[in-house]
């Protein structure tokens, strides 16, 4: 992991390495505009970066909402975070 990065950075890095270029791990592209990165985070919150506005307001989009909620692609890791990805299933269209 590099300073500083992203969940969707890091979660891209590993994709470009391992699948293919052109995959998103988001639907917007990790600029806040969808809930798709929706994870909670089970240790570590102080390990990331505040959260703000713009995440404060799309997050009450998301799906299951509890207090350890955070949209991955907004969060700046700086050190272990252990996260729960919930079902996205129905959101996916799966």
């Amino acid at each position: 992991m590099q300073d500083s990065e992203t969940f969707t950075q890091l979660w891209m890095r590993f994709w470009k390495l391992h699948w293919a270029e052109s995959k998103k791990c988001t639907f917007c592209g990790g600029v806040c505009g969808c809930t798709t990165c929706h994870v909670y985070i089970k240790s570590g919150m102080q390990n990331l970066s505040e959260m703000e506005e713009n995440e404060e307001d799309r997050i009450d989009m998301a799906d299951n909402l509890t207090l350890e909620s955070r949209l991955a692609c907004q969060c700046e890791i700086h050190g272990d975070v252990t996260v729960l990805i919930p079902d996205q299933s129905g959101f996916m269209g799966h």
